[in-house]
């Protein structure tokens, strides 16, 4: 699991006067590559997660007040592919929730592989420290 945060400036936000949802899809991204990074998928690697279904439910505005917090973990792991949980937070609110299911994909020869294990366990650990954690830890 990775947990990271950022304060909202004025390149994020729309005419509205929140945070643009662009940009909420795009922290998403960032943060699921960051996760995979973590879980021993490096960009360019040959099995690398290909994105079947991504789903984002904005649940409440974000603001450029305050500090916005990013939690991004393997919720599900199966044979050839796995579940991204991820949320949003601002003033310990939950803002946006988003869950990615990802298959473990061969690029060269085109095809779903079985998760290797060293990544399985990766991706395992992350599972642990996500389950039970619904909030961003106060600092």
């Amino acid at each position: 699991m990775i947990e990271y945060s950022f304060q909202p400036t004025d390149e994020h936000i729309n005419g509205a006067g929140h945070v643009d949802n662009v940009e909420i899809y795009r922290c998403f991204n960032e943060q699921r590559l960051a996760l995979f990074e973590t879980i021993g998928l490096p960009l360019g690697a040959i099995c690398f997660p290909a994105l079947a279904k991504t789903e984002v439910e904005f649940v409440r505005e974000l603001f450029d007040h305050g500090p916005v917090t990013i939690r991004s973990a393997v919720s599900r792991v199966g044979s050839k592919s796995f579940t991204v949980q991820q949320t949003i937070w601002q003033d310990q609110q939950l803002c946006n929730r988003c869950e990615t299911v990802a298959v473990y994909f061969h690029r060269h020869d085109k095809v779903t592989k079985v998760i290797d294990g060293r990544v399985r366990a990766l991706m395992e650990k992350s599972l642990a420290l996500f389950q039970g954690r619904t909030q961003p830890s106060s600092t």
